[in-house]
């Protein structure tokens, strides 16, 4: 099998700016050492999906509506490797919101 290396594919400019302004202010974010990951995922999350919901309480909502707010935080969903018994769920559970906020970005 013969390897091919990829191109590059750029965005416009202002796509280019805005992502590097996010990225910066989420690094940023996730320095702090006593930031709540998982809240952190679902704030980020929820402003990318469902902006007109931030802040409300989801148990004011439409249950459809309510159940896809809850999806946005990592505590609410289960990802493969939480399935396999050798999982260490203390250092997962660190690194599961970042798994769920990039999943679900590159989803966006």
């Amino acid at each position: 099998m013969r390897f091919l290396p990829l191109r590059e594919v750029a965005v416009g400019d202002a796509a280019d700016r805005a992502y590097e302004r996010w990225l910066k202010q989420l690094e940023e974010r996730l320095s702090d050492d006593g930031v709540d990951r998982n809240a952190l995922c679902r704030e980020i999350l929820t402003d990318l999906y469902y902006p007109q919901y931030r802040g409300v309480d989801p148990g004011e909502l439409a249950d459809a509506t309510a159940l896809a707010l809850l999806q946005m935080d990592p505590r609410n969903v289960t990802l493969e490797a939480e399935y396999y018994r050798d999982i260490d769920p203390e250092r997962y559970g660190r690194v599961k919101p970042l798994l769920w906020l990039w999943q679900m970005f590159d989803r966006s």
